[in-house]
């Protein structure tokens, strides 16, 4: 089921599925999977301002020989987007995420920082600065898979990716059908598995 919720600002989304898949290693194995989550957030106007504060909630099991007993990852965050629009030509985003995750256990934070510039209504130039975390998937948390060629252990304790970016952007509208889109990206990663 799914149920979508906005009123005044506020907004809820709340939603849960379960149901079977198989994946092939070694031969094929049917997985029963439950995923849950809920998000609540509220947007409200201050002046130049625009303010979304919210929560997510997400959790995922699934039972399969896979792993040696029902795994459950449960993330909870809690985030704020502020967003400052003073003229049309300039705009600035920030947002701020604590994630907690139950597998690695641990709380990070995450931001981004945007900047766009509009000197007409057929240019843009943007500037970004973020960081971003991924939580180990289920099969590299939880899994304990033997074959005749390997061994596939999962480590609930692995530290989470983190990659920090930062990236220029420019577009132009050179016609009714064409655009221009240019960007460079800096990109580094931490924490592989």
């Amino acid at each position: 089921w799914d149920l979508k919720l906005k009123t005044a600002g506020l907004s809820a989304h709340i939603s849960r599925r379960d149901g079977k898949f198989e994946v092939a290693v070694a031969r094929f194995v049917t997985t029963l999977f439950d995923d849950e989550y809920l998000t609540l957030e509220y947007q409200y106007q201050w002046g130049d301002f625009t303010l979304q504060p919210g929560f997510h909630w997400s959790k995922i099991e699934f039972t399969s020989r896979f792993f040696p007993e029902r795994a459950i990852q449960q993330t909870r965050s809690w985030y704020f987007r502020g967003e400052y629009q003073r003229s049309e030509e300039w705009r600035w985003v920030l947002a701020l995420r604590n994630e907690n995750y139950d597998a690695p256990e641990d709380d990070k934070l995450t931001y981004q920082v945007v900047g766009q510039y509009s000197p007409d209504s057929d240019t843009v130039w943007r500037f970004v600065v973020g960081r971003a975390n991924r939580s180990p998937f289920l099969l590299e948390a939880f899994a304990n898979v033997e074959t005749p060629n390997q061994v596939f252990k999962g480590n609930g304790n692995l530290e989470l990716l983190t990659s920090d970016s930062v990236e220029l952007g420019y577009r132009k509208k050179l016609t009714k059908n064409w655009s221009l889109d240019l960007e460079t990206r800096f990109t580094k990663r931490k924490n592989y598995s």
